[in-house]
């Protein structure tokens, strides 16, 4: 209970430095003139009539959190859908943001103030939650995993400083996305009864319903029923039709868990194109426009967002390839290292379901047969964000969806730590772990030579990532 009292207190900290940081860059900095989002100037500009000093307030001290996306969702929340471009926008967290503007705020203030107000007040209120609330699922589903409270720990506490930290705190999905993520992750990892399998497919459909790339998590359960077919067969000898007979089961297995996960992202394609399919828009024209199959997504993602395989590799984008090189660094380097470790697939597989207690006294070590299916999911990621998207982007889309690289950068801190001490056995006390309790100690530790170059390196990047990220997404410069 104290390791959680104090993983809590750290992120909160940490989330009131990114509101204050941001207040100040928001107030002080002035607005860069992007034009990426045609809903700009009606959210920002012409609304300002309309603004009382409540509102003036609100957006003083938290403007700088309804900028690029966040515009969208607000809008989406406040008015629905109405141009088919917002259907690359998955409707969980807009229909929460209303939610909580009609359950809570707007019977508090009632027409005090305006409903984008409202809505940026209700996005970082649910952030908070959710952010709070993954910190937690993270310590347990790194417990569960890594089976060392040491690194559990260190994992979160980069968690709380990662790359991606403002839009964890802005009106984005990226909080609610890791929530419902590690939430399914820790339920699918050693399920032991029906309501674990239950609340774990549950958390991925609605990590659907926040973003599409949330189908990706079907291969967890995948790969768990696989896990749970082969160890039925482990006695006996596992010739290769053995294996491939039990991957097919594990399929067919996956397919009802499949389609529920998928459920959500169906019926909003659905809804979107029966709502634009007669409007002007001519959503007809596009190539996916058929009434049996309704999913305009990937059209819609090319059309108006310039979303497709490579087609983000052009000169001019170099800068963005640049601001995506250190996390695609870091995900090389921790699928690499763990494959450096590597077992077998084989015994990757049976050995994934043998757990062991939780202790601060066994080795450190990035070996772990459970964490294979972690590092293929991180490496599927790296390899789509590289390909698929907006290059940019794969800094958030890896720092909420993979707790491998929270894993790895603990990992490379704590194995420096180790080399530094003179005995590496005083790593395992109880007494080290609470020196992360507040920023004076993280500070103190991170700055000895306990750390070496690459855990600073690490820290570097973790840290300016997330005070420059801050200052400049507030101010529509393009960031990550």
């Amino acid at each position: 209970m104290e390791i959680k009292t104090t993983i809590i207190k750290f992120a909160l900290k940490c989330r009131v430095c990114i509101i204050i940081l941001q207040c100040i860059a928001n107030n002080c900095i002035p607005d860069h003139a992007a034009d990426a989002t045609f809903l700009q100037i009606e959210t920002n500009s012409s609304l300002l009539d309309e603004y009382n000093y409540i509102d003036s307030t609100i957006l003083f001290l938290l403007g700088g959190f309804q900028k690029w996306d966040a515009i969208h969702y607000t809008h989406i929340a406040a008015h629905g859908y109405y141009h088919p471009r917002q259907l690359a926008f998955q409707p969980l967290f807009p229909w929460l943001l209303r939610q909580l503007d009609w359950w809570i705020l707007s019977p508090m203030l009632g027409n005090w103030i305006h409903i984008y107000t409202r809505i940026l007040v209700a996005g970082t209120m649910l952030n908070l939650v959710a952010f709070i609330i993954s910190t937690i699922l993270l310590y347990k589903l790194s417990n569960k995993v890594l089976h060392n409270q040491i690194l559990s720990t260190i994992s979160v506490m980069m968690f709380c400083i990662n790359p991606a930290s403002v839009f964890m705190s802005s009106v984005y999905t990226e909080s609610l996305f890791a929530c419902c993520s590690f939430l399914g992750m820790l339920c699918w990892q050693y399920p032991t009864n029906l309501f674990s399998f239950i609340l774990g497919t549950v958390a991925f459909m609605l990590a659907v319903a926040v973003r599409s790339n949330g189908i990706v998590l079907i291969g967890f359960v995948g790969y768990t029923l696989l896990l749970y077919r082969l160890k039925n067969a482990s006695n006996e000898r596992l010739w290769l039709l053995k294996i491939i007979y039990c991957g097919c089961q594990a399929m067919i297995l996956t397919i009802p868990f499949a389609i529920v996960i998928i459920l959500p992202f169906y019926i909003f394609q659905s809804y979107g194109f029966r709502l634009f399919a007669n409007s002007t828009y001519q959503l007809n024209t596009l190539s996916w426009y058929n009434i049996n199959l309704p999913i305009p997504y990937w059209d819609i993602q090319r059309k108006y967002w310039n979303v497709g395989f490579l087609r983000h590799y052009q000169l001019k984008q170099i800068p963005n390839f640049m601001l995506a090189a250190p996390i695609a660094v870091l995900c090389g380097l921790a699928v690499r290292e763990y494959l450096c470790h590597w077992r077998s697939i084989y015994s990757s597989f049976l050995n994934s379901f043998y757990q062991t207690k939780v202790s601060v006294q066994l080795p450190i070590a990035y070996n772990h047969p459970a964490m294979f299916v972690y590092i293929i999911h991180l490496s599927f990621l790296a390899i789509f964000g590289l390909t698929s998207m907006h290059v940019q982007v794969m800094t958030r889309l890896v720092a909420s969806s993979s707790p491998v690289i929270y894993w790895f950068t603990a990992y490379t801190i704590v194995k420096g730590i180790k080399f530094q001490l003179k005995d590496s056995s005083d790593i395992n006390g109880i007494d080290w772990l609470r020196n992360w309790d507040d920023f004076k100690n993280f500070r103190k530790i991170y700055l000895s030579d306990m750390v070496d170059y690459r855990g600073k390196i690490i820290g570097i990047y973790f840290l300016s990532y997330l005070i420059i990220g801050t200052i400049v997404h507030c101010n529509f410069y393009p960031w990550t």
